[in-house]
């Protein structure tokens, strides 16, 4: 458009560089610029930009709002199979910390990881928390944190509800906090008996009265 040298010069100055991109290549770019004046082509300027990248936090979302319900003597139960993991621009991970966070019960309640050929856990029985490591891609972490189970092998289990939390890390930095609550329904188990003789009692016609049994156990 035909305008002023001094609008055009404003013009220029008021071009700005954006970027969109959450993991942006680092490369030097060079914005060059030449102006005409309808005939002739101006000399060519340049100017470099650089661009920083900054580490974006994992995220952790979509894990279930409703209680994972779990009955005295039952079998593993995992705790969450929709929980989905991101991050903007890392393609693995480095680690997860599993923490059973309320009402854990010491020799109780328990976290259940299988290893896999990436991803290696191990379970504090003392502090409830189950620590994941290894380097791996965020589908394999989003898969494992699928696979862990909660556990209870008392036979008189604490009601009160626990808070199941995790929370991913890319090497440098912590996603925040997401958890799902565990309801635990103690079951009333029978009374037993045990330990009583397996031999006959002998009984004499006009004896006296003789005790049936001196082991038996009520438990």
């Amino acid at each position: 458009g035909s305008s002023s040298v001094a609008n055009y010069q404003s013009a220029l100055r008021s071009i700005k560089y954006f970027n969109n991109s959450n993991d942006p290549s680092v490369v030097a770019r060079t914005v060059s610029f030449i102006v005409n004046d309808g005939s002739a082509n101006s000399n060519t300027v340049t100017r470099q930009i650089t661009v920083t990248a900054v580490n974006d936090a994992p995220v952790l979302s979509n894990i279930e709002t409703t209680s994972l319900r779990y009955t005295e003597n039952d079998s593993n139960a995992f705790i969450t199979g929709t929980l989905k993991v991101t991050d903007e621009d890392d393609l693995n991970l480095e680690s997860v910390v599993v923490r059973i966070s309320n009402n854990y019960r010491i020799g109780e309640d328990i976290l259940v990881f299988k290893n896999t050929s990436s991803i290696a856990g191990v379970w504090n029985s003392g502090t409830g928390i189950l620590n994941l490591s290894g380097t791996s891609t965020v589908e394999n972490y989003q898969e494992a944190l699928h696979s862990i189970t909660y556990y209870n092998t008392s036979d008189k289990p604490s009601a009160l509800t626990r808070t199941i939390s995790f929370r991913v890390n890319d090497g440098s930095l912590n996603s925040a906090t997401v958890s799902r609550q565990v309801t635990v329904t103690p079951v009333n188990d029978n009374p037993v008996l045990s330990d009583i003789e397996s031999v006959p009692l002998e009984y004499s016609e006009n004896a006296p009265a003789v005790s049936v049994t001196a082991t038996i156990k009520v438990s």
